[in-house]
């Protein structure tokens, strides 16, 4: 922990507010993409544009509920704050959010021949391990609390 402008500054918290981030701009990211065809369609059209034609079509928001409540929890490690109950909500979540992609990557692509994983869906897996890396490296004692 590093002691900086009248608060401690926690290296968690930095790593879970990284984690949150990428997690918040994923649902704004291409997550799929269709072969041969420019752009792609991101978590947020999945959930406002093409809902009826997916039965997953509400795991974008449920990632970007998860994300914002992340991003409040590492707040609250960054400045110091957190406790091991944060640590282990912000655990939690990271396994939920990785959890909704692998089920949103195999739902929407799947085994199709034209359908990609875009790189929204890569950011919500980098989020993903980060949201579970801090918490862990705090339990194992690699990082300070």
């Amino acid at each position: 922990m590093v002691k900086q402008m009248g608060f401690k500054m926690s290296y968690i918290g930095i790593i879970a507010l990284i984690g949150a981030v990428l997690a918040i701009a994923s649902v704004f990211l291409n997550w799929i993409v269709i072969d041969g065809i420019s752009g792609g369609i991101t978590g947020w059209e999945i959930f406002d544009d093409i809902g009826d034609l997916n039965d997953m079509y509400f795991l974008p928001v449920i990632v970007l509920v998860l994300a914002v409540v992340a991003a409040l929890l590492a707040v609250l490690e960054f400045m110091g704050k957190g406790s091991m109950m944060t640590r282990i909500v912000i655990l939690i979540i990271g396994l939920l959010v990785i959890v909704l992609s692998y089920l949103t990557y195999n739902d929407v692509v799947g085994d199709s021949p034209i359908l990609e994983m875009g790189y929204g869906l890569y950011f919500e897996f980098a989020a993903a391990v980060a949201l579970i890396i801090a918490p862990i490296l705090c339990f194992a004692g690699v990082l300070d609390e």
